[in-house]
């Protein structure tokens, strides 16, 4: 499977913005042989704008995600993108997957909320979000999610070998790209897609550091602080034998 990390600057709650950024990566990802491009957490309409969200987030089916499906199958490239998500007076921090022929097959809710504004803003979900892409058993999790284990390993028990990640993650927690991220492939034998912004929005710095970790913990990509789109063929799964 070869796959797109589109690296960008948030678009800071704005929407037409936002998309023209989605359809940028699309483009370039498609370009370069990419079965499918990752965004970050909260691409719609920007993840440091509690009251941008709380506005404009939209429900399942309305416009953004209309438009997400009309943007893969004109470019011819599968999406993963995280975005606002109303359900009568609830807000859920979603992320979604649309294949190149702009069928959504794919939808997750966050279930760890991290910090004071989400856990404001959101409420937690449930449930896992699996499907099959390219003969791989691949999932959801959304930024924070992926540092707990029992996540990850849930996952992986029912046979997921690859786990896609739009996160949001600040500059002051940097190691979670270069230690956590690592540790959660290598522990449970799987590859680890990681998608964050670079740059600041409204006071709050973002890493970068976008990575993929394979299921022996090596990084098989990692961006640096800058916007960037990079594009790699995802290790091989590993059978984990019992012994």
């Amino acid at each position: 499977m070869r796959v797109a990390l589109h690296q960008c600057l948030s678009p800071a709650g704005d929407v037409t913005a936002a998309f023209a950024e989605i359809q940028r990566g699309l483009a370039t990802a498609a370009a370069g042989g990419a079965d499918l491009c990752v965004f970050p957490e909260l691409m719609l309409p920007g993840y440091n704008q509690p009251d941008s969200i709380a506005k404009t987030a939209q429900a399942a089916g309305d416009v953004w995600e209309q438009t997400c499906s009309d943007l893969a199958r004109t470019v011819g490239c599968g999406l993963i993108l995280g975005w606002a998500e109303r359900s009568d007076d609830t807000l859920w921090n979603a992320a979604s997957f649309y294949d190149a022929q702009g069928q959504k097959q794919g939808h997750y809710r966050k279930q760890h909320l991290y910090g004071p504004q989400e856990k404001a803003l959101f409420k937690p979900a449930e449930g896992d979000c699996i499907f099959t892409m390219a003969d791989r058993r691949c999932a959801l999790l959304i930024c924070f999610d992926v540092e707990f284990n029992e996540r990850v390993r849930s996952l992986a028990a029912n046979g997921v070998d690859v786990i896609f990640v739009p996160t949001a993650n600040p500059a002051f927690d940097r190691d979670v790209s270069d230690i956590t991220v690592r540790a959660r492939a290598r522990d449970n034998c799987v590859t680890i897609v990681y998608t964050n912004f670079c740059g600041s929005e409204d006071g709050l710095d973002y890493a970068g550091t976008s990575v993929v970790a394979g299921p022996d913990g090596a990084l098989h990509l990692r961006l640096g602080d800058q916007p960037a789109t990079a594009i790699v063929d995802l290790p091989a799964s590993v059978s984990i034998k019992s012994e």
